[in-house]
């Protein structure tokens, strides 16, 4: 969190992982960096007598291939337009990046994605506009397709992991068709649906993901209110805005809290920023680091709600929200939401 309590919270931490390795065995757990949560993985079942233990089935094998060519697909895309506009190549290599970090993802390699060589031809069948503008639009809008149809299905897998990395993959998606469609402009932030209220029973993983991201919102709010002072007025208009969306979230996460028979925890009393704000870039640099650690939170909460409840959708639309407001302040990741591999 980019903003810390100065005492110990004493809510209780979800003990779910995101899997962001994925290989034949299935997902793999891995701790959050700075986090208390300890990695899951699941215990091999015992072998009968006289038998040997077999490798149970990855029912989710067949999709994460399909997603990995997606991916795929998508990178051919960014090829083929650089190789039609080299001019392009700058502006989008770093996206172009991103996915190749996707299919790694959701293969468990780090040579399925590798990048083509530098003098490759453009993939066959690829029409690529005329227009450099044109090319850019285009591949803005296939991002933003591929964004949707992920959302689609964090709500329907299983396994929490593959969930939260679906999550991750949606909302960098997002970021990409954002950034495309700036250009020289600053993104433009589109609030995520404010989230429906459960009409069932929420399960106690799933409030303990609700108090954590409530406690990231409570220091996002502490944190963009330090940052004014140190902005420009575009900033201050961006800072603001952002305030305002985290109070709002703020206030809706206590009440999914309170539907769930809980009570939220309330604010610390004080908070440790990370660093002194002393200027206009390291407050930018501040506010990429709330949104970054709102982000987590919610990926935290896709993994930790259940398979087609609606808390796990909002808490994808959560994060695309995070991770495309981290973006307008100079960040990005690939894998928003998810801790480092």
């Amino acid at each position: 969190m980019s903003t810390s309590p100065s005492t110990p919270g004493t809510s209780r931490r979800a003990v779910l992982v995101a899997g962001v390795t994925l290989g034949a065995a299935g997902l793999a757990g891995c701790a959050r960096a700075g986090s208390s949560r300890p990695a899951i993985s699941p215990e091999p079942s015992p072998a009968r007598p006289g038998r040997q233990a077999r490798a149970e089935p990855d029912p989710d094998r067949m999709l994460r291939q399909r997603l990995a060519i997606g991916s795929m697909v998508l990178i051919s895309h960014y090829q083929a337009a650089i190789d039609r506009h080299p001019k392009l190549e700058r502006r989008l290599a770093a996206l172009r990046s991103d996915h190749r970090a996707h299919v790694d993802a959701l293969t468990g390699s780090d040579t399925v994605g590798a990048a083509p060589a530098p003098d490759a031809p453009t993939p066959a069948g690829i029409a690529v506009p005329a227009s450099s503008a044109a090319a850019v639009r285009r591949l803005a809008a296939a991002e933003s397709a591929a964004s949707s149809y992920r959302l689609e299905l964090v709500q329907t897998v299983s396994a929490p992991g593959l969930a939260a990395l679906l999550a991750a993959i949606a909302a960098s998606q997002q970021v990409h068709s954002s950034v495309l469609r700036a250009g020289e402009h600053d993104l433009e932030v589109e609030p995520a649906p404010v989230g429906r209220l459960p009409d069932g029973p929420i399960g106690a993983t799933t409030v303990d993901a609700l108090q954590d991201a409530l406690a990231a919102e409570h220091a996002a709010v502490y944190g963009y209110g330090t940052l004014g002072a140190w902005l420009a007025e575009d900033g201050q208009i961006r800072a603001h805005q952002a305030h305002d969306a985290h109070r709002r979230r703020r206030d809706r996460l206590e009440e999914f809290i309170r539907r769930a028979g809980a009570e939220p925890a309330p604010a610390a009393a004080a908070y440790q920023l990370p660093f002194a704000v002393s200027d206009g870039a390291r407050a930018r640099k501040l506010a990429a680091r709330i949104e970054t650690a709102v982000a987590g939170s919610y990926g935290w909460l896709v993994a930790a709600a259940e398979q087609g409840s609606s808390v796990r959708t909002d808490a994808a639309g959560w994060l695309t929200e995070a991770a495309v407001r981290a973006a307008s302040w100079g960040t990005s990741q690939a894998l928003p939401g998810l801790p480092a591999r």
